[in-house]
């Protein structure tokens, strides 16, 4: 074992001494046994700084009490740590302090919050609930990000209380700008460029200059579940970005991907039914519509139903594509004063006629100009076909006041057809070579996890222990068959090519499998009233991966490894809890490559590798406006044959260093900012020979920035105004640095209008995306050439039944 993982083990060992002393006394509920309760009565509390809401929350569930406040009451308030003994009074005076809040307590248990200067604002009841994979974190002013996300195995964080770089979308934003997959809502980020336009067949996301797969985004918490094809918009509640490697917080990814994790949250019954109707029309004549009902049944209403349905169809911005897509999603969901439980089940029956891909590139010019905006160079015989099924569940218990459990699990099953063609750029002049061909698939998924969190105090330092296993599984199968190489087109002028013939697919096996199993632990110490918290570490992951003959269906390779991936997590707060300042130590892991069949040592399957990262920042919360700024570094090794041995080993290694700045909320009423920028140098640290050693990585910006504004128009009641500026720096196609796309910039405007007919809410909304319509090369990800979108126009209505 390595130095640092034998002294970050130990250090473990010795956060989780304490917890072998504290098992046998944990205390019980603080409710007496008659059912009445005092301010007076004593309790023992180990609460961390937090936001005011959730440690009243935390402070109400202890003591068996229902909270009465209004949400704009505590928004953007904070809460000292809370650790020792103390009345219900004692306790509620110290969370309340500097809060301009004031409390009572009603003879039935109900604690209710007002305003110091005037009455109480008594709304009814509010949920009171510990936090977990079923609750989100409230929104930061403004509305387009929330205050936290959860951080994988140690739950819901503040993000002021979050030793990495975390931004959460929020349902507001994803519906203003009338995002049609999660891909569009991480364009508001900074660190992250999604080289496929909108609407194409998948989302493809880099993230520091790593790239993420579709595949490796979760669903609340797991992986594997959400369709391969592009992730409906609709259904999402929250899209968490957490940025670098993440393996102690979620395990490893399916790809192993490290440069960023994504998270998708589910829709859920809110307090208030709703029934809501949108219209849209996007692209040349891209119509849909989308259902969303919610409704809340039971005593203190603990049961909720909402479901969401979404049809399209018609054609894309890339003449001649086409689009037809059905997609259903079913939320359900139950909330008691212990339990909580939830299920979620979808649907997406997806189809692409034409749909523009990217172009390998066979240059050896610097660089090529970009074809109209809206051309299309795929001939209009090709198509995808994607059908998912799949499902989800999560329960959680309070098993007592300081110790929560909890399980999920969840299965996927996706069929894919599809007539394809691989497109080869070969000279200056835009002459195209297609290699066309037809392909079966299916994949089986199965993931879960399960976990329990700690809460205690030893000698002043409160504890947030948590234990977490999970578990992915994969099964699938892939058949294709090509036809013969042909040049068929241009790029500048396309012509379409009669479909060739193919042969026909025989019997689809399983043709790879994969098993990835972990375990983690970590603890979180405060101290000094939490202006020191410490996050310590370890995740034991083992890959286990097979690949079979499409044939026959025989085991042809098989690989079985493990490694341990620790972190170290530290936020300090010196000034008071506006600033904090953070620490990061974390590795992310990967499947080992198998060397190649022109290697001496081919078929040879290397072991996990490990990447590691380095991380610190700053972040500020003004209540109405919040900023961080950080720098980082990522090594990743990388493989290369050598070409006197020629043997293939990961020799090679990858560093990115960068600076980022994200910007949050809204500074002055009216005016909603979001947005900032990232600078990344990323080298070529080890090549083979030192051929290539510094130069600049392929398909990664040094510089990219986001602005995105909304501004309530005062001459106008009801109307907002948004403007988005999106900047990409130049970026290499080869590692030689002889090949590169210029830089580009994309202006896209918005307006929205909200009124009242027959008493109904009726919100209105245009959106252009790519105004200037400009022709540009969106990114060289993998070596190849990937087009902007033209401009497009969004429309949409929506009303509240």
């Amino acid at each position: 074992m390595p130095m640092r993982h034998r002294l970050l083990s130990r250090l473990v060992s010795l956060a989780l001494v304490p917890y072998c002393l504290t098992l046998g006394a944990l205390p019980g509920s603080a409710m007496a046994q008659n059912g009445a309760i005092q301010s007076d009565q004593q309790g023992s509390y180990a609460l961390p700084a937090d936001n005011l809401s959730s440690s009243l929350n935390a402070l109400a569930r202890q003591n068996g009490l229902t909270l009465s406040v209004a949400p704009a009451l505590v928004a953007g308030k904070r809460a000292p740590a809370l650790t020792g003994n103390y009345t219900t009074a004692q306790a509620l005076d110290l969370l309340l302090a500097g809060s301009g809040l004031a409390w009572t307590l009603d003879p039935q248990g109900v604690l209710i919050l007002s305003a110091r200067d005037g009455g109480a604002l008594l709304l009814g009841p509010v949920r009171v609930e510990a936090s977990g994979g079923n609750i989100l974190p409230p929104a930061f002013a403004g509305g387009q990000v929330a205050r936290g996300a959860r951080l994988g195995l140690l739950g819901n964080r503040d993000l002021m209380d979050t030793p990495f770089n975390v931004t959460s979308y929020s349902a507001e934003l994803i519906e203003n700008q009338q995002s049609y997959s999660i891909g569009d809502v991480v364009a508001n980020d900074p660190s992250i460029r999604n080289p496929y336009a909108r609407g194409a067949e998948t989302d493809e996301f880099i993230t520091r200059g790593f790239i993420t797969y579709n595949r490796d985004v979760a669903f609340n918490g797991l992986y594997g579940i959400l369709p391969f094809s592009t992730i409906p918009a609709e259904i999402v509640e929250r899209v968490e970005v957490l940025k670098g490697p993440g393996a102690l917080l979620n395990g490893m990814p399916p790809s192993g991907t490290i440069g960023g994790n994504i998270m998708v949250m589910p829709k859920r019954a809110e307090d208030d039914p709703i029934t809501r109707f949108t219209a849209s029309h996007s692209a040349r004549s891209l119509l849909g519509g989308h259902l969303d009902l919610g409704r809340r049944f039971g005593a203190n209403q603990r049961y909720g139903a909402r479901v969401n349905a979404v049809q399209r169809g018609g054609d894309l911005q890339f003449d001649p594509g086409h689009e037809h897509q059905g997609a259903v999603a079913g939320a359900f969901d139950y909330r008691g004063e212990r339990m909580r439980a939830s299920l979620d089940l979808g649907y997406q029956d997806r189809k692409l006629d034409a749909q523009q891909t990217f172009l390998f590139n066979f240059l050896i010019e610097p660089g090529v100009a970009p074809p109209e905006a809206d051309s299309n160079w795929v001939p209009p015989w090709t198509f995808w076909n994607y059908r998912t099924a799949f499902g989800a569940g999560r329960v959680e218990f309070d098993l007592s006041d300081n110790l929560d459990a909890y399980a999920a699990f969840g299965l996927k099953h996706e069929d894919s057809a599809s007539v394809q063609t691989i497109m080869s750029l070969r000279d200056t002049a835009g002459t195209l070579r297609a290699t066309p061909y037809h392909q079966s698939g299916y994949q089986n998924t199965r993931s879960g996890e399960t976990g329990v969190n700690l809460r205690f105090v030893t000698g002043g330092i409160t504890h947030q222990a948590v234990a977490s296993a999970s578990l992915y599984d994969l099964d699938s199968g892939d058949l294709n068959t090509s036809a013969s190489d042909f040049v068929f087109s241009n790029l500048y002028a396309p012509t379409a090519a009669p479909m060739p013939t193919f042969a026909p697919l025989p019997a689809l096996f399983q043709t790879a499998g994969a098993k990835l199993q972990s375990v983690g632990i970590a603890d979180t110490l405060g101290l000094l009233d939490d202006k020191v918290s410490l996050t310590l570490g370890l995740r034991q992951q083992r890959v286990k991966s097979e690949s079979f003959s499409n044939t026959t269906g025989a085991l042809v390779s098989s690989y079985d490894e493990s490694a341990l991936t620790p972190a170290v997590g530290l936020v300090l707060k010196p000034f008071d809890a506006d600033l904090s300042v953070y620490f990061n130590y974390i590795e992310g892991l990967s499947q080992g490559p198998t060397a190649p069949s022109t290697a001496a040592n081919a078929g040879e399957i290397f072991a996990p590798y490990e990447s590691t990262q380095y991380e610190a920042g700053l972040k500020l919360d003004r209540g109405t406006f919040g900023a961080t700024v950080g720098v980082f570094e990522i090594e990743r090794p990388t493989g290369f044959t050598d070409p006197v041995t020629n043997r293939y080993d990961l020799d090679g290694e990858q560093r990115h260093r960068g600076l980022e700045l994200n910007l949050f909320g809204e500074p002055v009423a009216g005016l909603r900012l979001l947005g900032g920028a990232a600078y990344t140098q990323a080298d070529l640290t080890k090549t083979q020979n030192g051929l290539y050693q510094g130069n600049d990585a392929v398909g990664v910006p040094a510089l990219q920035v986001n602005l995105y504004g909304e501004w309530d128009a005062p001459f106008l009641p009801g109307l907002t105004l948004s403007v988005r500026v999106i900047h990409t720096d130049r970026q290499y196609l080869n590692n030689a640095n002889t090949q590169y796309i210029d830089s580009w910039e994309r202006y896209d405007l918005g307006a929205r209008y909200t009124l009242r007919i027959n008493g109904k809410a009726v919100t209105l909304r245009a959106n252009v995306e790519n105004a200037l319509d400009r022709n540009y090369w969106s990114s060289t990800s993998r070596e190849s050439l990937y087009m902007g979108a033209p401009r497009t126009l969004l429309l949409s209505a929506t009303i509240d039944l």
